[in-house]
């Protein structure tokens, strides 16, 4: 599953990262990743929503980050 791999470079996480996240054992990712193995439905399941989780937790991140970058902007007009 090729795409296991892909999703969990561009979450920038190690297979040790997503099976915490996921309760799946690292090993099992890994074979999944090589194709050695196929995931049940129920781990697929698990990934899915670590994968959701980790992506909802990093847009909180950036709408933090962004609101600070907002907050100069909006005391100057504000003065001005």
């Amino acid at each position: 599953m090729a795409g296991i791999r892909e999703l969990r470079e561009i979450l920038g996480l190690t297979q040790y990262q997503l099976a915490n996240l996921s309760g799946l054992e690292r090993s099992r990712i890994s074979c999944a990743e090589c194709a050695h193995v196929r995931l049940t439905p129920a781990e697929i399941d698990k990934l899915k929503a670590a994968v959701l989780r980790t992506m909802a937790a990093r847009a909180q991140q950036f709408q933090a980050v962004l609101a600070k970058l907002e907050a100069p902007a909006k005391e100057e007009a504000v003065s001005v």
